[in-house]
C-alpha cells in the first residue's frame, strides 16, 4: 500500500479550484478539467487534493479528456475510470484506502442491511445482476456477494438505493353499527354530526342526489375528530354499538390486518380409507369484524389508503350443514392527510327480529299459552360505519437521543416540523 505523491504531469491542462469553506477533505468539491492526460497522472492529483490513500497496481497508461467539475472523490473516480478496464473499491479496517483494480478482479463483499429483509433482496439482486453469487445470512440480515469487482459494486449501488428507512403508520379505527330511525332512510348524516365543531371535511360524496343511498359513501374529516363524541351524538336518538376499536402500526406499503371474531368450522368432505375408516375434512370461515388497511406514504404528509372493511355473522346452516354467512363489506381507495379521519358508510342491512309479548305465567302454559301471547316480526335497519385515522410516525433515525426520548411521549409525526 502506498500513497501516490504528486509527480510531473506530462500533458495536464487545467485549473484546480478548492473550496475553502469545506471542513472535511473527503467531502470537498473542486473544479478540474483535463485534456489528453494520462489516467494515472490524474489519480496523483486526486490523491493530493483530497489527502486520500490511492493504491494502484502497475500503470494505467490510457489518456483521457475529462471535466470533473463539482464532484467529490468517489464521483470523480467513477467518471474517470468509467471508460477504462479499471474500477475502485475501499479497503482497510476504516475504509481508508482507495484501491484501483481491474473490473474483472474476483472479490467478496458483505452488505449489512438495516431495513430490508436479506432473503427477499437476495432474490431481487440475483435476477438483476446475474454475474454475482449472492447468499443471504439471516442471523445478521446480511448479503454475502461474490463475483467480478464491477458487478459487486453494482450490487452495492442497488443495496444503497433499496435499503432505506420505510415510514411507519399508526392506524386507529372505530367500527360502529347504528340502528337507523325512520328519518335515516339514506343512512346516518355524518355532516350533521360535525356541524358546529372544529372538524371540517368533504361531505359531498356522502350522499347521492337521488332518493336512494349510494352503495358506498366515503368522506374525509379534517382536524382532530373525537369519535367517542360522535358516538354520543348518534346515541341521542339512535341505538349504536361499538363493534371494534383496533389500533395497529404498520410499515409503508405493508398491509395491516385486524380480525375480531371467531372461526366457524364446517365439514367440507369425507374420505374413506382403505381400512374402512372415515376421515372428515374440516375447513374454517372467519366471521366477525375485519379491517385491512394498506397505507402508502407520499411526499409531505399525504397518505394513500387501500381499505377493506367487513362485518359478518352466521345466519344458519341450511345447506348440507354448511353455514350461511351474512356479510357487509366495502373496498375503497382514498387520499388523506396525516391526522385526518376517513369515514366509510352506506353499508346498510335489514334485520327481522321476532318479538314475543305475553301475559306473565299464563303465556308459558303449554297449548293454552298460545291465547295469552302474541308473536310479531319487527323490521329494523342498521348501518355499518368505519372511522379510520392514519398518523405517520416520526423517523427515529433522524432524531437525536433526547428527541427520541421525547418521541416516546409524543410518538406522532408533526408535518409542520418536517
Amino acid at each position: 500500500m502506498r500513497k501516490i505523491l504528486p509527480g510531473r504531469l506530462s500533458l495536464v491542462i487545467g485549473t484546480l479550484v478548492l473550496m475553502a469553506a469545506v471542513a472535511t477533505p473527503v467531502l470537498a468539491q473542486f473544479d478540474m478539467e483535463f485534456r489528453d492526460t494520462r489516467v494515472d497522472d490524474i489519480l496523483r492529483v486526486l490523491a493530493e487534493t483530497y489527502d486520500e490513500n490511492i493504491a494502484i497496481t502497475g500503470s494505467i497508461s490510457a489518456t483521457t479528456t475529462v471535466n470533473l467539475k463539482g464532484m467529490d472523490i468517489e464521483e470523480a473516480l467513477d467518471v474517470l475510470l468509467g471508460g477504462t478496464p479499471y474500477t475502485w473499491r475501499r479497503e482497510g479496517d476504516e475504509q481508508q484506502v482507495l484501491r484501483i483494480l481491474p473490473k474483472n478482479t474476483p472479490v467478496t463483499e458483505v452488505f449489512a442491511l438495516s431495513y430490508t429483509n436479506a432473503d427477499g433482496l437476495a432474490q431481487v439482486i440475483a435476477a438483476q445482476v446475474p454475474a454475482v453469487v449472492i447468499n443471504a445470512e439471516p442471523h445478521t440480515n446480511s448479503l454475502i456477494v461474490g463475483g467480478p469487482l464491477s458487478a459487486v459494486r453494482e450490487v452495492g449501488w442497488l443495496v444503497k438505493s433499496v435499503d432505506r428507512y420505510r415510514a411507519q403508520v399508526s392506524i386507529k379505527a372505530e367500527m360502529v353499527e347504528v340502528t337507523l330511525t325512520e328519518s335515516d332512510a339514506r343512512g346516518v348524516d355524518i355532516s350533521a354530526l360535525f356541524s358546529g365543531t372544529d372538524a371540517t371535511g368533504r361531505f359531498s360524496s356522502l350522499f347521492s342526489d337521488g332518493t336512494e343511498p349510494t352503495e358506498l359513501r366515503v368522506a374525509t374529516l379534517q382536524g382532530d375528530v373525537d369519535v367517542s363524541a360522535v358516538l354520543t351524538a348518534i346515541r341521542e336518538d339512535r341505538s349504536a354499538r361499538l363493534l371494534s376499536s383496533p389500533e395497529i402500526t404498520t410499515l409503508d406499503n405493508q398491509a395491516a390486518r385486524v380480525h375480531v371474531g371467531e372461526r366457524v368450522p364446517y365439514q367440507r368432505a369425507t374420505t374413506e380409507t382403505a381400512t374402512g375408516a372415515t376421515l372428515a375434512e374440516v375447513e374454517f370461515i372467519d366471521v366477525g369484524v375485519k379491517l385491512d388497511v394498506t397505507p402508502s406514504v407520499s411526499d409531505g404528509d399525504l397518505l394513500y389508503l387501500t381499505v377493506h372493511s367487513e362485518v359478518s355473522e352466521v345466519l344458519d346452516q341450511s345447506v348440507q350443514n354448511i353455514p350461511r354467512i351474512g356479510t357487509r363489506e366495502a373496498d375503497t381507495r382514498v387520499l388523506v392527510r396525516h391526522g385526518d379521519t376517513v369515514v366509510i358508510g352506506g353499508l346498510m342491512k335489514d334485520n327481522d327480529v321476532r318479538v314475543t309479548k305475553k301475559v306473565p305465567l299464563l303465556g308459558d302454559i303449554p297449548l293454552l299459552g298460545f291465547f295469552f301471547r302474541r308473536d310479531t316480526i319487527e323490521r329494523t335497519k342498521t348501518e355499518f360505519l368505519v372511522f379510520i385515522r392514519p398518523m405517520i410516525l416520526a423517523d427515529p433515525g433522524d432524531m437525536l437521543p433526547d428527541e427520541r426520548a421525547r418521541a416516546l411521549r409524543e410518538p406522532f409525526y408533526d408535518p409542520t416540523k418536517r
